[in-house]
């Protein structure tokens, strides 16, 4: 329940940057059979992922192919707090959500997103170098994920 809370608090924050009505917007379209090996606690925390990047997207009229930095760091950020306030941390088999919650943790959200997401447009951030110094002694297996579960349509 808690989750649910979390994450319809997000999206309302999320969505609220704009408050103009939008002739040619876009549908948020859930996907029920993505990604079966995800357990319900992970598909929630991408679902957090994927609406939060999609409006974000559509608030800054971009697309999934050209967007800024910040609807990444966002979405990831989302994540992020969604695991930090998930009481059972048992319910994550995949070890994804909780290295990304260590890199919320220290402060690296943003370099983490520009060296895994990177797109040609982006600034390279502040303390990218501290960041790779820091993620050879914490991100030693780290497999970079992006998961949908839904998209804008």
């Amino acid at each position: 329940m808690k989750n649910f809370v979390l994450i319809i608090f997000c999206l309302f924050l999320i969505s609220c940057k704009s408050t103009q009505s939008k002739s040619d917007s876009l549908q948020f379209g859930v996907n029920l059979n993505a990604h079966p090996e995800l357990t319900k606690a992970e598909r929630s925390l991408w679902f957090g992922f994927s609406f939060g990047l999609g409006t974000c997207i559509q608030n800054e009229g971009a697309s999934y192919n050209n967007f800024p930095i910040s609807c990444e760091v966002t979405a990831r950020t989302i994540m992020a707090q969604m695991y930090e306030n998930e009481p059972d941390k048992s319910a994550y088999k995949d070890v994804y959500a909780s290295e990304l919650y260590s890199v919320y943790k220290a402060g690296f959200i943003e370099q983490y997103v520009w060296f895994y997401h990177n797109q040609k447009e982006w600034n390279k951030p502040r303390n990218i170098e501290k960041y790779k110094i820091w993620a050879s002694k914490n991100l030693t297996t780290h497999n970079q994920q992006t998961k949908f579960v839904g998209k804008y349509q």
